[in-house]
C-alpha cells in the first residue's frame, strides 16, 4: 500500500476528511487506504479520503471514500474541500469543474470560508412516502440517498435517538435496498434551520453533511417549510443551500487543520 503519502486534513462545517492528490494513489490500493487512514486514535482519522486529481487549468477528478473502504457517489462538504485542495494545492483556477461518480460538477472558490459547490440535481423525490415508530419519513437522492425527518424541536433528538433510528433505516432493504442516510430537522428561527445527520458509509452521526442539507432544503421547499436561501447550523457550523440558474449550490467554508506525510505504521491493522 502507499507510504509516505503526502496528505492535507481538512474540515468543512466540521465534516473532516483526508485529502490527497490521486496521481499518487493506484485506484485498486484506493478502498484500503480510506480504512486505514480514516480510523480514529490509530491513525489521522477522518469522515473519508477524497483523491482529488487534476485534468487541466479548469478540471478535477474527485473521488471520494468511506471510513469503511466504500467508494462514495458524491460528498457535499467533501466537495468544497476538494475545490480549495485543488487550488491551493494543485494549481487549478478558482473556477472549475469536477467530474464525480455522481455527474460533473462546478465550484467557485471565493476564499476558506466561502466555496460554493453545485449539488447533483435531486431525484427519486418520494415525499411522506413511509411512517416508523410514527415517525414521517420523506426521500430524495442528491448524488445519495437520503431520508429527511422533520421535528418541532431537535432538542428532542439526542445522540442515541437518532442513531437508533438511523440505523434501523439504514439496514432496512425492503425501505431502501441501497441504504440511506437520515437528517433530521426544526426550524430555529425565521430563516434558519438546525439540521442533524447521520451517514451511511461512516455509520454514525457526522458533524455536517452538505448533500443532506441539500436534499433537507429541497423537500422543505417541496411542503412549503422554507424558500432559498435555505440556511443551517448543523453540529459542526453553518452552511447554506442557495438555488439559482436552476441550480442548487451548496455554499460554506473550507478549513485546512494540518498537512504532513503518511508514516507506514499509520496504515497497520491491530
Amino acid at each position: 500500500m502507499v507510504e509516505n503519502l503526502c496528505f492535507t486534513k481538512m474540515h468543512g462545517a466540521g465534516n473532516d476528511f483526508v485529502m490527497a492528490d490521486g496521481a499518487d494513489v493506484p485506484f485498486e490500493q484506493r478502498a484500503g487506504l480510506s480504512a486505514a487512514l480514516c480510523r480514529r486514535r490509530t491513525s489521522v482519522g477522518a469522515d473519508g479520503l477524497i483523491l482529488v486529481t487534476r485534468l487541466s487549468a479548469t478540471a478535477i477528478d474527485v473521488d471520494f471514500y468511506n471510513p469503511d473502504g466504500s467508494r462514495a457517489e458524491m460528498c457535499g462538504n467533501g466537495s468544497r474541500c476538494a475545490a480549495r485542495f485543488a487550488v491551493e494545492s494543485l494549481g487549478v483556477s478558482r473556477q472549475h469543474n469536477m467530474e464525480t461518480v455522481s455527474g460533473n460538477l462546478e465550484a467557485s472558490y471565493e476564499g476558506p470560508e466561502s466555496i460554493a459547490v453545485v449539488m447533483p440535481a435531486p431525484g427519486d423525490l418520494q415525499l411522506s412516502h413511509a411512517t416508523v415508530e410514527g415517525i414521517e419519513l420523506h426521500h430524495v437522492t442528491v448524488g445519495v440517498p437520503h431520508t429527511v425527518v422533520f421535528a418541532d424541536d431537535i432538542t428532542g433528538w439526542d445522540d442515541d435517538r437518532l442513531r437508533s433510528l438511523s440505523r434501523r433505516l439504514r439496514f432496512d432493504r425492503d425501505l431502501y435496498p441501497s441504504g440511506t442516510n437520515l437528517n433530521v430537522a426544526s426550524q430555529s428561527g425565521e430563516d434558519r434551520w438546525r439540521v442533524r445527520t447521520y451517514e451511511r458509509g461512516v455509520e454514525d452521526i457526522t458533524l455536517a453533511c452538505g448533500t443532506g442539507n441539500t436534499a433537507t432544503a429541497f423537500i422543505a421547499q417541496e411542503l412549503g417549510l422554507a424558500t432559498f436561501p435555505f440556511r443551517s447550523t448543523v453540529d459542526g457550523g453553518s452552511l447554506a443551500i442557495d438555488f439559482r440558474d436552476g441550480r442548487y449550490w451548496l455554499i460554506g467554508p473550507a478549513r485546512t487543520v494540518m498537512t504532513g506525510q503518511i508514516h507506514r505504521e499509520a496504515l497497520l491493522g491491530d
